[in-house]
């Protein structure tokens, strides 16, 4: 058989304005319960929700459209950085294949001296070791590539 109920059953814990007298709880709460709820938002992505940049301008004054100079400048910067390591790279590149050239003419030339010198079995050795090195550049050049290119896939 349930107890008769005292004054402390109907006091809500740690509430400092209610006394001891003996209050009805309200409709619909139980004595002793705390509801609590708690909201989480958040974004992905180089610029924040248009509702943040309205609340970013109440608190501080022209802050939506700083954030928004600060997004381009660091798009612009961003392409112009892409844009020089391309040209960087381009040029590189280049520059190899020149060096190449200019090594594959020097070899050459030296297979037609000693060929002309009748060093021809030295000529020979220096001719395969030139062509198995070009044909090593072009198989490294093209492995790095198609490297490169799954990289940018995953």
């Amino acid at each position: 058989m349930p107890s008769a109920m005292t004054s402390n059953d109907l006091l809500i814990p740690n509430n400092p304005t209610q006394t001891n007298e003996l209050t009805p709880p309200a409709v619909g709460t139980v004595p002793g319960l705390v509801i609590a709820s708690a909201q989480v938002q958040s974004f992905t992505g180089p610029m924040p929700p248009p509702d943040y940049l309205l609340q970013y301008n109440e608190i501080i004054p022209g802050a939506a459209k700083d954030i928004l100079d600060e997004f381009r400048s660091n798009g612009a910067h961003q392409r112009e950085m892409e844009r020089l390591a391309l040209t960087a790279a381009t040029t590189t590149e280049r520059r190899g294949q020149w060096i190449a050239c200019g090594l594959v003419l020097v070899g050459f030339g030296l297979i037609m001296a000693l060929a002309l010198t009748q060093h021809d079995t030295v000529a020979g050795i220096v001719a395969g070791t030139l062509l198995g090195a070009v044909i090593t550049g072009f198989v490294a050049n093209r492995k790095s590539t198609s490297e490169k290119d799954a990289e940018k896939i995953t």
